[in-house]
């Protein structure tokens, strides 16, 4: 794995996963749970920082070097929609085409 993105209920991730990435990318964390899983990854200057981060920041850490990263936030410039699947034709039935047989169609 060549990257993994950490955030919240760290309790429930797999630390051999999280070994073997080069990169990491680690956001808003909360919980004592979580913050105890999280001191095998970061230094204890982090810590506190890591219950601070906003959205679309992020820890990343590559090796021994830890940067602050932004994401910036984009607005969409549409309304959700819901996705309806387009229908697809439906085949006569038997009877359907008794009855188009019978009429001649």
């Amino acid at each position: 794995m060549s990257y993994i993105a950490l955030t919240q209920r760290l309790a429930s991730v797999d630390s051999n996963l999280v070994e073997i990435s080069g990169l990491k990318y680690i956001g808003k964390t909360e919980g004592d749970n979580n913050l105890r899983k999280l001191k095998a990854w970061l230094p204890k200057a982090y810590l506190q920082q890591a219950r601070d981060l906003t959205v679309g920041e992020f820890f990343q850490q590559y090796g021994s070097k830890i940067t602050l990263q932004k994401v910036p936030l984009f607005q969409s410039s549409t309304k959700p929609q819901l996705y309806v699947e387009p229908q697809k034709p439906k085949k006569p039935t038997l009877i359907e085409r008794i009855i188009k047989a019978i009429k001649g169609e």
